[in-house]
């Protein structure tokens, strides 16, 4: 059974969707904020994606072939001008966890420079990799369960809102039987 917390945040959330699609921006507005608020509540990543189609990317699959890349799966980048060079860029939430990304991230303290230590430049996990590249730094994504939209409303098939409280819920990641589609709204 939902909490009334979670009841009260949905029926918030429908009711700034009903005042954006009426022309309300600020609705729309205060709807992205808590989209995006929430997916990193979650441990989503807001990660880049271009496309060499230039077109917004709606659905992603799961790929099961390489064509001599780093790694299997869909690229993106935290740096969106890196995804830029790619094509058409969209902005993703990804639930994905990559060893020593956070230590790159954070960078090194003075006294760990004078110490030569080092920091990490790549790292692998089951659902993912990172690597910093010449140009910027690349994720890959293994499997496009992983990616959310980051839309500040999406649909089902039958064009109902999804709730808020139902965008960014985790699931294991495991490789799929089928290759699988990802829709965005």
């Amino acid at each position: 059974m939902e909490s009334k917390p979670t009841r009260n945040r949905d029926a918030h959330f429908a009711k700034l969707e009903a005042q954006a699609r009426a022309g309300n921006k600020a609705a729309e507005a205060e709807a992205q904020k808590l989209v995006d608020d929430i997916a990193r509540a979650a441990g989503f990543m807001e990660l880049f994606h271009g496309s060499s189609l230039n077109e917004d990317v709606k659905i992603f699959e799961d790929r099961e072939t390489s064509s001599g890349a780093e790694a299997l799966g869909i690229y993106m980048s935290p740096e969106r001008e890196v995804a830029e060079r790619y094509g058409k860029t969209g902005r993703y939430w990804v639930d994905i966890k990559l060893p020593g990304y956070a230590e790159y991230e954070k960078g090194l303290t003075l006294e760990e420079i004078t110490q030569q230590k080092t920091i990490p430049t790549s790292g692998k996990s089951k659902n993912g990799a990172w690597i910093v590249q010449p140009w910027g730094i690349e994720i890959v994504v293994r499997y496009a369960s992983q990616i959310k939209s980051s839309a500040p409303f999406t649909y089902d098939d039958k064009g109902n809102l999804i709730p808020i409280s139902q965008r960014f819920q985790t699931e294991p990641t495991k490789k799929p039987k089928k290759p699988k589609r990802m829709e965005m709204e």
